[in-house]
């Protein structure tokens, strides 16, 4: 027993010593070419890098399949050494060792999510600046007036809120005077413009320079625009400054009121040559309807032809529409009392809405002779007509007396509608007619329906022949009115006929007026 431990014992001892002895190479397999392939690459990334690169290589277990022997996942340290710029290190894994490439999971950069290109915007064009196609003046005294044929000359733009300037040069060409504005043109159009230029001091202008600038581009499709008709010039009494007068009538095509329109009369003489000029902004022109003009002009010699134009600043407007269901104001009589250079008119003008009142509208009268020559237009304030009212509404002002009057023509613009409850109206009592020696007089009561004191009220006298035709008017005021209570009214007629039958007519002039 004892020489078989020993020899047991002997065996162990050469075991042992020949494990301490030189191991022997073994045979590379393919998974060790692998291994070799990316030690390979390391060195390369080394050497392009500068950097260490030497791969670690993690003992397998012995229930591991060799193939676990490449470098793990977790360690990038070599690939993500090289830049991308250097393809020579991934080039070095040989392209049959899918082993190797497939124990990396492959990173992918990350997937932008997809957004709609915005177009390229649009260049805004460059609008060309108006044109002054002709331009010529007149003097009288200090006052110069211009004339101006401008264009637009943009087919497919208008120009809004360009800027116009001029200057009048004496002799010697030092500047005496200006005159600025602004001009709204639409695409491709020509037209007239007037300017008055007051000199500082009287001294005779040579020449003048006119131009134009800016304007902010607007495309639009070409439109007509305001048309001017009739134009006259009326030459007036020289013994009376500024009694000269361009007139005639404006039109607006369009289904919407235009406001506040400019008018410019450009003067001519024989020749064709621009001698003058004048203009005006008028109040409105209805839809799809007219106006008569008339305004001071200056023409340094004499005029042979006229021509009108208008002129609205703001262009493309929307339509001005009233609330649904309300009508506009109906003028349902006028009639005229004529004198030396002088109108009185007088008109009816209904309400025909329940439940909206016209608070501060506008009246506009043109006066014309029997050809149609424009002698006189004025526009006022017109006062509330409350919902289902007829009210008398009057005025008076200076015409040329070229010709005799023949007839007026009363234009009414609501302005604004304003909802209301039932107002009663100022109801008049007493009413007389009393002639005098050149003066007339109609007087009355007023009674105050509220239980407010009215602070002031307008009075309407309208004056009828014996057919029931208007002969003219002339207003008045009464106030204060106490609450409940009454007070006096009298209206001063200067000329005109004695009339057979009178009414008078008494009116706030806004609702705000009103308890």
């Amino acid at each position: 027993m004892r020489r078989h431990k020993l020899l047991w014992a002997l065996c162990a001892l050469v075991i042992l010593l020949a494990g301490c002895g030189p191991a022997a190479t073994p045979t590379p397999t393919a998974n060790d070419s692998d291994l070799l392939g990316l030690t390979a690459t390391a060195r390369a990334v080394s050497a392009a890098t500068g950097v260490s690169a030497r791969p670690t290589v993690t003992a397998a277990p012995s229930d591991t399949p060799q193939a676990a022997s490449t470098p793990p996942a977790s360690s990038p340290q070599a690939l993500s050494s090289a830049p991308a710029s250097s393809p020579q290190a991934l080039s070095s894994a040989p392209a049959s060792s899918p082993q190797a490439l497939s124990s990396a999971p492959e990173t992918r950069p990350p997937i932008a999510t997809p957004t709609d290109t915005p177009a390229p915007p649009t260049p805004t064009p460059q609008p060309l600046p108006p044109e002054v196609l002709k331009q010529g003046f007149g003097q009288q005294g200090r006052a110069v007036g211009v004339g101006l044929l401008v264009r637009n000359p943009n087919p497919g733009l208008a120009l809004q809120m360009a800027s116009y300037h001029i200057t009048a040069y004496d002799a010697a060409g030092a500047g005496v005077g200006t005159a600025q504005g602004v001009l709204s043109l639409l695409p491709g159009q020509e037209t007239g413009l007037a300017a008055l230029i007051y000199l500082q001091q009287e001294v005779k202008v040579a020449r003048i320079e006119a131009g134009a600038t800016g304007g902010m581009a607007l495309a639009m499709a070409p439109a007509p625009g305001l048309s001017g008709s009739a134009a006259a010039y009326l030459p007036g009494d020289p013994a009376i400054p500024g009694s000269a007068r361009a007139t005639g009538l404006l039109a607006n095509p369009y289904a919407r009121v235009a406001p506040h329109p400019l008018a410019s009369a450009v003067l001519y003489n024989a020749q064709g040559e621009i001698i003058g000029g004048g203009f005006d902004r008028i109040e409105f022109i209805l839809p799809n309807d007219h106006t008569g003009v008339s305004f001071y002009a200056v023409a340094g010699g004499e005029v042979a032809g006229a021509e009108l134009y208008g002129m609205e600043e703001a262009l493309a407007l929307p339509a001005d529409a009233d609330p649904p269901g309300v009508q506009p104001p109906v003028v349902r009589q006028e009639g005229y009392a004529a004198g030396p250079r002088r109108v009185n008119f007088a008109a009816l003008v209904e309400n025909p809405n329940a439940g909206w009142a016209m608070d501060g509208g506008l009246w506009q009268v043109t006066v014309l002779a029997a050809d149609g020559t424009v002698l006189g237009a004025e526009s006022g304030v017109a006062p509330l007509v409350l919902p289902g009212q007829t009210l008398g509404v009057t005025g008076f002002f200076d015409v040329s007396d070229a010709q005799p009057v023949a007839q007026i023509e009363t234009r009414v613009y609501r302005n604004k509608w304003t909802p209301v409850e039932a107002h009663p109206p100022f109801a008049v009592e007493n009413v007389r007619y009393e002639p005098g020696q050149g003066l007339a007089r109609v007087t009355g009561e007023v009674a105050n329906p509220y239980d407010r004191e009215i602070k002031n009220v307008w009075t309407y006298a309208v004056l009828y022949d014996a057919a029931g035709g208007i002969i003219g008017g002339a207003r008045g005021s009464a106030g204060p009115l106490p609450a409940k209570g009454k007070a006096a009214t009298e209206v001063t007629l200067d000329f005109g006929a004695a009339p057979a039958r009178v009414e008078l007519y008494a009116a706030a002039s806004y609702v705000s007026e009103l308890p």
